[in-house]
């Protein structure tokens, strides 16, 4: 087990390899900043947290506003969260309008001990994975992950995250991506 000055030290470190994966993508924006968030939730499983305390569930918009939690806050307060055996059956989905883009990172926020896939929509309305990506921090409670990719992704119209493995319980309180847009010869940097 950590000591508290361990897991300081430790989150000091996590947050200045975050801060340098992110420089290469600093020159683009963030595609997803101010868009609408659909929640996809056939079940009405959001906002339902499984007896936990205190629950606040956030607007689905705040999870596209650039505003990350403070790392370690409960997974269950100011973010979009539910509690579900089958979590792939909630989905947050940020469209892109008709402006098809080369995503070339994601940043996630969500709770710490989760397993999230994040996929983009074809033209032709088919989702394929783009990453898979499990939030970490070393104390509990918000984590977050960023995946840089070597080549942009294929075009995309649409940007999903959905829940694939954990503890049943889950949370995302801020998805970003970057990218370019399809250029005529496709997606090249």
């Amino acid at each position: 087990m950590r000591t508290a000055v361990e897991s300081h030290r430790w989150m000091a470190v996590t947050g200045a390899v975050l801060a340098a994966l992110s420089t290469p993508c600093a020159a683009q924006e963030n595609v997803l900043l101010g868009r609408a968030v659909t929640v996809d939730d056939p079940h009405h499983r959001v906002g339902t947290d499984g007896g936990w305390c205190c629950g606040q569930l956030a607007e689905a918009s705040t999870v596209t506003d650039g505003q990350f939690l403070p790392i370690g806050q409960q997974w269950n307060i100011d973010t979009v969260f539910w509690h579900s055996l089958k979590p792939w059956l909630v989905q947050l989905r940020v469209e892109l309008d008709d402006v098809p883009m080369c995503i070339t990172s994601v940043t996630l926020q969500g709770d710490n001990n989760d397993t999230y896939r994040i996929r983009g929509r074809t033209a032709a309305g088919h989702w394929y994975p783009l990453a898979n990506m499990r939030p970490v921090n070393g104390i509990g409670g918000m984590g977050v992950k960023m995946k840089v990719f070597a080549e942009p992704s294929a075009p995309v119209y649409a940007i999903g995250v959905a829940a694939i493995a954990g503890d049943s319980y889950y949370s995302v309180s801020e998805l970003q991506a970057t990218g370019i847009p399809l250029g005529d010869e496709g997606c090249v940097p």
